[in-house]
């Protein structure tokens, strides 16, 4: 397929965050490069995606988009691996395997099984994160790293504090909260380790209580709750940046977030876990890494090193070489259009595979009571 036959529909499971940072920076690159997108998810809203769409963005009811799929109007399916797991989206993608080739990506570096749903292509972000995506076939995910947007994510001038600071961004309380593991973080507020540093916490939703800000930790960290634009998001790196701070982040197992990327990319020093998925994160390099087995004793660590202004800057300096470099958007965007045009197009055989999986999937959630097409 050339670009101009290439029109691709993603499916995610909540345009926001993350996903919605990923979306942004390759729908723009494919549509520099001619390929028509467009985007459904069951809930939330379009986001910073939805000007980008020239084929639309559709939220909730998947009715509209299985007549647009069976029109013909999308020659790829491009799907997060949370996706087929869910009920209405997994009947959609088996819906879709009928009329289009199938692309499904791993984020997260824990078993993730995507075997409800018949792919042809299997990508991951990390090599930790492929080794865990469990396809049933004998196919080896295709390794293709996530990239900042690096137009805008540009080192800058910066407004130093009082103190430096300590930034976390992110969703604090999710359904996967273990996973990001701020307690750990705010436990070393709590014990005085970080009093030197101004703690400063974006997050996507209020959790104050949740996270007890108004009680043991209250006036101890700077809590920011609400989601701020790339803008003000930037703005801020460069400030932490600029006051001899740096990003910090405490996930576990859900791979490189966009963050991280987005703070190097700014020119902010970052701090990250050695867990898998943070493999471009060499420590000591282009960043700086700590045990968490250690329960985030290392951290303080981290900290002290960044003060020596000689690895401050050589650390920054490395971590805009990889941006440029290896996670560049252009080498992200470039290949996936290199998986959508190797995807052969529906054969016979295809469609009486798809068919089964789609008559299989029905029946079995008519077994359990489904009928989440139908909604």
């Amino acid at each position: 397929m050339t670009s101009a036959e290439v029109r691709v529909l993603f499916v995610v499971t909540i345009v926001d965050g993350g996903v919605e940072a990923v979306l942004e920076v390759l729908i723009r690159g494919l549509a520099a490069r001619g390929v028509r997108c467009g985007v459904y998810a069951p809930q939330g809203g379009p986001g910073r995606v939805g000007p980008l769409c020239a084929l639309g963005v559709w939220i909730g009811s998947p009715v509209p988009v299985a007549a647009r799929l069976a029109r013909g109007d999308f020659s790829v399916v491009h799907a997060t691996s949370a996706c087929p797991a869910e009920p209405g989206l997994g009947s959609l993608l088996r819906w879709a395997a009928l009329f289009a080739p199938m692309v499904v990506t791993s984020h997260v570096s824990t078993p993730t099984e995507v075997t409800e749903v018949r792919f042809d292509r299997y990508t991951a972000v990390s090599a930790e994160a492929a080794a865990a995506l469990i396809t049933g076939t004998a196919a080896s995910p295709e390794v293709i790293g996530n990239a900042p947007d690096s137009a805008v994510c540009t080192p800058g001038p910066g407004r130093a504090g009082p103190r430096p600071q300590l930034l976390w961004v992110g969703r604090a309380v999710d359904t996967d909260w273990p996973s990001k593991d701020i307690h750990g973080l705010l436990y070393l507020v709590a014990s005085g380790v970080l009093a030197e540093f101004d703690v400063v916490v974006i997050d996507s939703d209020d959790n104050a209580r949740t996270l007890g800000l108004d009680d043991w930790l209250a006036g101890r960290v700077d809590y920011r709750p609400g989601v701020c634009s790339k803008a003000a998001l930037v703005r801020l790196y460069r400030d932490v940046a600029a006051g001899g701070g740096a990003l910090i982040s405490t996930s576990r197992a859900e791979g490189m977030p966009m963050v991280v990327l987005e703070a190097m990319a700014a020119g902010c020093p970052v701090i990250v876990p050695d867990s898998p998925g943070f493999g471009m994160v060499a420590d000591g390099v282009n960043g700086l890494k700590y045990a968490r087995r250690e329960a985030f004793s290392e951290i303080p660590r981290c900290l002290r090193e960044l003060r020596d202004e000689r690895i401050r800057a050589r650390i920054v300096a490395d971590a805009l070489s990889t941006v440029a470099g290896e996670i560049h958007p252009d080498r992200m965007v470039e290949a996936y259009l290199r998986v959508y045009r190797s995807l052969p197009p529906r054969s016979f055989g295809h469609r009486v595979a798809a068919a089964r999986e789609l008559v299989r999937g029905l029946l079995r959630f008519r077994r359990q009571g489904g009928g989440e097409m139908a909604r």
